[in-house]
């Protein structure tokens, strides 16, 4: 026998319809391969927000229940302040004692009385003021005239003589006079009130003497 000659060329494909798809074969056997590498972000620029959407349609519930209070005690009551103190000073002379009328001399005032923010000195009748301010200023005394005669009362400030705060009394024989008036004036601490009789003619006695401070601002 002889070989075998080479392979003829491949004749024309045939003539006629092609046959039906063959059933697809079943799924090959093995594990599935890892997933892909995620891709790059897009390029391109971010779109605009969208527009808010309308407010939703209904009423407004209503408040809820106020809750219950605190658990605990009431803390204690604070201290009360200690407010403004009045200031006040009242020097007098001993009541039924009487005291000639003596030209320029200081008022008799022998007796401290109420006191609050002040200083009494009977000793030199006077009053010290302790606070500056505005107070009311009174001194009163009780004059009983033996013959014709006159005097004139002034308020000092610290001893000088202050003569738009004065007081005058006169008359004859068995007069009995009060000489009193009340002024507002400003003081300031340290200041020393008195009572001087500035002027006095005839026979004069005087008793039941008394001067007054009080602030009032």
């Amino acid at each position: 026998m002889g070989i075998t000659g080479p392979t003829g060329v491949t004749g024309p494909t045939g003539i006629g319809i092609t046959g039906p798809t063959g059933v697809t074969g079943p799924t090959g056997i093995g594990i599935t391969g890892p997933t892909g590498v995620t891709g790059p972000t897009g390029i391109g620029i971010t779109g605009p927000t969208g527009v808010t959407g309308p407010t939703g349609i209904g009423i407004t519930g209503p408040t809820g229940v106020t809750g219950p209070t605190g658990i605990g005690i009431t803390g204690p009551t604070g201290a009360t302040g200690l407010g403004i103190l009045p200031v006040f000073g009242t020097i007098t002379t001993d009541v039924g004692i009487g005291f000639s009328v003596i030209v320029n001399t200081n008022i008799n005032f022998t007796l401290p009385g109420p006191v609050s923010g002040t200083t009494l000195n009977p000793v030199d009748n006077s009053i010290i003021i302790n606070t500056t301010g505005v107070y009311s200023v009174s001194f009163s005394i009780v004059f009983v005239i033996q013959a014709i005669s006159s005097s004139i009362l002034n308020l000092t400030i610290n001893d000088s003589i202050q003569f738009a705060i004065e007081s005058r009394i006169g008359g004859g024989p068995g007069v009995r006079a009060t000489s009193a008036r009340t002024d507002l004036l400003s003081l300031n601490q340290g200041d020393v009130l008195r009572v001087r009789i500035r002027e006095a003619t005839g026979d004069i006695i005087y008793s039941n003497a008394s001067l007054v401070v009080s602030k009032v601002d």
